[in-house]
C-alpha cells in the first residue's frame, strides 16, 4: 500500500500504477520527482537573473533542428565513405 500512496503523491493515476511492475513503478516515480526538483530549481534561479534569455535559447527551439540536421548529414556522409553505400552508377 505505501508504493500505491507513493505512485499517487507522485502524480501517476491509479490506473497507471496496477498496469505497470514495481520496476517501472519506481523509476516513474524517480524521474517524476527529479523534473519536479528540476523545475523548481530553474524557476528559483531564473526569478535571480537580471536579464532572462530568450524563450527560444530555453525551448531549444532554434538549435536543435539544425544540429539534428548537421548530425545526420554528417552520419550519412560518413557511412558513404565507409564502402557501407555503393554508388548507382558502379
Amino acid at each position: 500500500m505505501a508504493g500505491y500512496k507513493s505512485a499517487v503523491a507522485a502524480g501517476i493515476s491509479p490506473v497507471e500504477f496496477w498496469n505497470m511492475t514495481p520496476y517501472l513503478t519506481g523509476k516513474a516515480i524517480k524521474t517524476i520527482l527529479d523534473e519536479t526538483v528540476t523545475r523548481n530549481w530553474t524557476l528559483a534561479a531564473m526569478m535571480r537573473m537580471k536579464k532572462l534569455p530568450k524563450l527560444d535559447e530555453l525551448l531549444n527551439r532554434g538549435t536543435r533542428k539544425p544540429d539534428l540536421s548537421a548530425r545526420l548529414k554528417s552520419a550519412l556522409l560518413g557511412f558513404k565513405g565507409k564502402g557501407g553505400v555503393s554508388s548507382p552508377n558502379r
